[in-house]
């Protein structure tokens, strides 16, 4: 959820005219930013080393925020890192959310009274902690203006396009998709889900 839209949005304007042998057009400057100096460890035991800390950017025009792996029932984020969102938005700053990375967006309180998504296997502590917040865990993006969700990790590739679509039009998202080989369109994580949609057994006494 991290390198997946990194590479989505490097690529665009990049990777279509390298294989059509045109000059390329990149549209974004992407970097990797966290909230303290130093290499991170993901779940995975991939360590990334982040250009800069969010305190070091001033001025952005996207923010996307990764997922998490705190499963903790009360929120714990740095306040520092809310408060960040919360100006960077104001500033004008659209912000979009992967997977378990819509708890830290919800925790700034602008998706209150607003639709919003995340992975369908959280769906219940989502709404326990954010009641305020329209969950719709079926949609695999949701948009609200400038406020994103996507549901899981290959959804995050799915609203990383959706939002080249959003900067660059459409012909550099098909582009986009087409060179990735990703399908445009996807629209619900509920063939995905094996809790809300499984069907109830009984007993049966012999």
């Amino acid at each position: 959820t991290v390198l997946g839209p990194m590479d989505v949005f490097f690529l665009a304007g990049r990777l279509w005219n390298i294989v059509y042998n045109q000059p390329m057009t990149p549209f974004f400057d992407v970097e990797i930013v966290s909230e303290k100096e130093g290499p991170v460890t993901c779940l995975n035991n991939l360590i990334i080393q982040p250009h800069r800390t969010i305190a070091q950017v001033r001025k952005t025009d996207l923010i996307i925020i990764s997922s998490i792996t705190n499963r903790e029932r009360k929120p714990n984020f740095n306040p520092e890192t809310i408060r960040w969102l919360q100006r960077q938005h104001r500033l004008g700053a659209s912000i979009a959310s992967v997977c378990t990375g819509a708890f830290l967006l919800a925790a700034t309180g602008l998706l209150d009274g607003k639709t919003a998504t995340t992975h369908w296997g959280f769906m219940d502590l989502f709404r326990e902690r954010y009641p305020n917040v329209l969950l719709k865990p079926e949609k695999l993006i949701t948009d609200e203006g400038t406020l994103y969700c996507a549901g899981a990790l290959s959804a995050g590739i799915d609203l990383s396009i959706y939002l080249v679509e959003k900067y660059c039009g459409h012909e550099v998202a098909i582009q986009c998709s087409k060179a990735l080989m990703h399908d445009m369109g996807r629209q619900s994580q509920a063939p995905y889900s094996v809790l809300q949609f499984q069907k109830k057994i009984g007993r049966a006494h012999v």
